[in-house]
């Protein structure tokens, strides 16, 4: 079964080739607040391919932002990047 599931992602948006092509498209990017200038380039050359995915950022959208005295607030009531991890 799994090496079914692998073949039926081969050709998708989540396949090996999909990630080759996020990976082609972003290479260029700089990374800031280093102490030396990196790209995403530089980074996914230090990692193995079969590392690298793409992931799913689910995405919700409740009828209220509350339950008795409980709310949803800042950073907890969006989706956020999670490679962002700065805190903001």
């Amino acid at each position: 079964m799994e090496e079914n599931q692998r073949l039926n992602t081969e050709n998708t948006g989540w396949g090996p080739l999909a990630v080759q092509t996020m990976c082609d498209e972003t290479r260029g990017i700089a990374i800031t607040g280093g102490s030396k200038e990196m790209t995403l380039g530089d980074l996914m050359d230090l990692t193995p391919k079969e590392l690298m995915s793409k992931v799913i950022l689910e995405e919700e959208v409740f009828e209220t932002w509350y339950s008795g005295r409980t709310v949803l607030l800042g950073d907890a009531a969006h989706k956020v990047n999670p490679a962002g991890g700065r805190g903001l």
